[in-house]
Order: structure tokens, then sequence, then C-alpha cells
């Protein structure tokens, strides 16, 4: 039992050094707070937070810009035509390991919705082989108490293959779809809106990153801390853009927001956003899941809502 007290010792001196050195080195406790409030376990900044910097780090996870934008594609362009229908290469930096997914054709991007709404979620994977996908990724929010949701019911508007609905929305999120030109729009719309829109295909979730080629992180690094990151883009020629980062892991920490929309500005984004992250991304190609989903007891989360690639 010797050897198991020394192992406790050393590891519980390790978590001090850890909180000493987070509450002492102010980039480093700001990025710990983001980090931790961005998370379904959201209270648990308190304890590296007084009261002041949580509210103020919940108020910028919050707060949504009342801004709307659609990709203006280039029907005439014949530059995807000529490409593989999808294309996937490994991208790395300084805290992470990624994936990113091009997709030629946007009229094969749809959403898929769990099939026991209301009840329970699915994994990413099994959304991929439903739907009999080239591949698919996790989609917008759901409805998660205490971080100990089912994944069963999505949060806002959402659109599968036509179909819109209306869900709860306590965050304020932006729908994020594809209209019946197969450009992706994003907004702060109302099921009516949405529906006058023609979106097609849609989740919700948060925040903007790329407006009319433009970045919208220009101070900071957006607020969210570092995690595991899923983000969806879209070129100008249609191409639509699959970011997929793992995070939480020796391997890779994660990525923050700038880094991934400096990722979607170095594929051509012109409109990107985004998505569900954490312990939800996971990305499936070929029948495979090809990254490393962190933190969940059955290795993918289950969750309401999944980008499907179907022709």
């Amino acid at each position: 039992m010797r050897w198991m007290t020394r192992v406790a010792v050393w590891f519980g001196a390790f978590l001090a050094l850890v909180y000493a050195t987070v509450w002492a080195v102010p980039p480093l406790h700001q990025l710990a707070i983001q980090t931790v409030i961005t998370t379904r376990h959201s209270y648990l900044a308190r304890l590296i937070a007084t009261p002041s910097e949580f509210s103020s780090a919940r108020a910028k996870w919050l707060y949504t810009p009342d801004i709307s934008t659609v990709t203006r594609t280039d029907s005439s362009s014949s530059a995807a035509a000529a490409k593989p229908p999808l294309s996937l290469q490994s991208i790395s930096g300084s805290t992470y390991q990624g994936w990113v997914l091009l997709v030629r054709n946007p009229a094969w991007v749809h959403v898929a919705v769990t099939k026991d709404l209301g009840v329970l979620g699915e994994q990413v994977s099994q959304f991929g082989e439903q739907w009999h996908a080239l591949a698919s990724i996790n989609g917008g929010g759901f409805v998660d108490p205490n971080g100990e949701g089912t994944g069963g019911l999505p949060v806002g508007v959402t659109a599968s293959f036509g179909k819109l609905s209306d869900y709860p929305d306590l965050t304020g999120d932006y729908v994020i779809g594809f209209n019946e030109q197969n450009q992706l729009e994003v907004g702060k719309w109302n099921l009516a809106e949405a529906e006058t829109l023609g979106l097609r295909d849609a989740v919700s979730f948060k925040p903007l990153l790329v407006v009319n080629g433009q970045p919208q992180i220009t101070e900071g690094n957006g607020g969210w801390g570092i995690a595991p990151r899923t983000a969806i883009g879209q070129r100008a020629d249609g191409t639509v853009i699959f970011v997929v980062i793992d995070g939480r892991q020796p391997s890779s920490l994660g990525a923050t927001l700038l880094q991934v929309q400096n990722i979607m500005l170095s594929e051509g984004a012109v409109t990107a956003v985004n998505l569900d992250g954490g312990s939800s991304t996971t990305l499936y190609y070929d029948g495979k899941v090809i990254n490393s989903p962190c933190c969940s007891p059955q290795g993918q989360r289950y969750i309401a809502t999944a980008f499907v690639v179907v022709p």
C-alpha cells in the first residue's frame, strides 16, 4: 500500500502545482476559465474563477450578435467538379491534431435527426450507417441538463431533408443550414423565417467564424478556451468544408475558436460556423470513425443531430 500512498501524494502535488499555475499566470487562468465554462460541466469553472470572472466568461459565451449571412456560390464554376467528390486530409497545429474533409457537391450534405426523438440520441457512426453516408460529423446542440443528457432532443430550429422543426433554445444559437440552392446560410431566425428562406437541412449552434470571407474573431482567441472542435464552412464554388479536431488528450489538447477560424480561412471558406464540440466531436468516413472522440464512456457520445453526406 505504500506505493499507492506515494502515487496519491505525487498526484495531489501535481494537481496543486497545476492549480497554482492556473491562478498565477493570467493568460492561463483566463484560458482555463473559458475552457471549462463551455463544457457540459460549466459549473466547475467556479472552482478557478471569481464570481465576476465566472459571470463575465458566461456572458461572453452566451452572447450571439444578430448577424446573418449566405454563401454566394458561383454555380458556373467547374473547379469542384474536376476534383474527387470527397477528400480527407490531416491537419495539425501547436496544440491539436485534426482533419479537413472537403465535400465538392453541397447537394449531398444533409442533416439527420435521431430516430428516437425526445428519448435517446445516436452516435455519429450510427447516423452514418443508417443513412449509408459517405461521411458524417456531429451537428448542433441538444438538451443536456447537468451534462447528463441522452442526446434525444435538439435545440433551436432544426431541419432534416426538408422537414423543419422548432425546439427550445436557451442560448440564442444561430440556425446553420443549406437552402434549396445548396448555399450555406447562418442567422438568428425563428421557424417561420427559416421556412421562408427555404432551408432544407439545418441545425442550431454558434458562433459564426467567417462571414463573406472575413474573420469574425479579430481580438483574442474567441473566448471559448481550448477543446475538441467541429465546424462547417463553404467555399465560393459550393464545396463544403468539415473541420474536426481532437482534444482533451495528450496527443491533441484541442483548438481555440481562433485556430478553427484560421483553418477555415486557409481552406477558402466564404462562410464558416462552429458546431457542437467537446465530447460530441466525431468524424465518420469511409465506414469507420477517423478521429478519437473523448470523454464519453460509450466512446462516441449520443447526440441529436449529425451532418451526413448522402449522394
